[in-house]
């Protein structure tokens, strides 16, 4: 996150006792800043605020009538001493105004450390979603709720759109295309401070994280292979495709637990599910179905660098070899 200012003389700024600020927050770097949007500071008084050393933050900066709402602080600090708030540069800010304090004036909140903003994107394209793993509905939506709800099932890509729409995926999906910012414009059901999309259009946030892989094989005890069957429906017309649903002694589940806790079980199937769940049997219910493997597309609890399955989904392995 870069902030610039712009058009401001630092050496008159607040001087008069009424002064307005206009900044610049920037979603690129020092030589790229990408989409730039306006924000405009506004004070009537030169007062000193004190902090609270317990939280080190102001909920509320009086006398402040547009623009900055909230400001993380180390000390004391006297709106009225411009170099306090932007030092002596045209495009320098200095503690304890960083990057925070002015992601809110601009109505974009802080992100906790582990996401980052991409923009807005276009969504609903030929009935293809940007983010379709996952999805929830809430009338107070927040950007934190939907980064909460995507990062417990492993996603690496969150978005939210029209207001009240949340959406998780571990990429974004084609034909979807970064678009003008200013089409995300909606603001957020549970925060009006906050922007979720638009219609049709979402912002999009990302914390890095892999997309998590199927293991093609698997080797269990006894160095007996595995080998992937696919991504298989599961609760079909009420009958389950593995009848043993059986939890791993340690680790919790994931393809190798499960496997291993299978073969312990005499069976030559192995399917994980739902992120929690492991299944084993020795042949697969006729009413299961093979489906496209982005439909077991739920993380695992135990390790989200591996899929396990969906709700009635089960990421599948077979025995091939017999055990020595």
């Amino acid at each position: 996150m870069q902030l610039t200012l712009k058009n401001v003389v630092l050496g008159a700024l607040f001087a008069t006792g009424a002064a307005a600020v206009d900044l610049q927050y920037c979603h690129g770097g020092a030589t790229d800043p990408g989409v730039c949007e306006g924000i405009t500071l506004t004070t009537p008084d030169t007062t000193c605020y004190d902090v609270d050393a317990t939280i080190g933050t102001i909920d509320t900066v009086v006398g402040l009538t547009a623009g900055l709402q909230y400001a993380l602080f180390t000390g004391a600090i006297c709106t009225g001493n411009a170099s306090d708030l932007f030092g002596t540069g045209a495009n320098s800010l200095v503690p304890p105004f960083l990057d925070n304090v002015l992601s809110i004036a601009a109505g974009i909140p802080p992100l906790p450390s582990a996401w980052t903003p991409l923009g807005c994107f276009t969504d609903a394209n030929a009935g293809s979603r940007a983010l379709e793993a996952a999805t929830f509905i809430n009338s107070t939506m927040t950007i934190e709720k939907c980064q909460d709800f995507c990062d417990a099932s492993g996603f690496g890509f969150a978005g939210v759109e029209f207001g009240s729409e949340c959406y998780c995926d571990f990429s974004i999906q084609f034909p979807s295309v970064e678009t003008d910012a200013t089409a995300c414009n909606v603001p957020c059901g549970g925060n009006a401070n906050e922007t979720c999309g638009g219609p049709s259009v979402i912002n999009i946030f990302t914390n890095g994280k892999p997309q998590p892989t199927v293991p093609a094989e698997v080797v269990g005890p006894n160095t007996t292979s595995w080998l992937y069957q696919g991504c298989l429906t599961d609760n079909s017309i009420g009958t389950r495709t593995f009848p043993l649903h059986l939890a791993p002694e340690t680790g919790g589940v994931t393809p190798q637990t499960c496997v291993d806790t299978c073969f312990a079980a005499g069976q030559i199937f192995a399917g994980v599910e739902f992120g929690s769940e492991c299944w084993c049997g020795n042949a697969a219910n006729a009413n299961a179905t093979t489906v496209d493997d982005v439909q077991c597309g739920q993380a695992c609890t135990a390790d989200p660098t591996f899929f396990c399955g969906d709700a009635n989904r089960l990421n599948v392995w077979k025995q091939t070899v017999e055990s020595a």
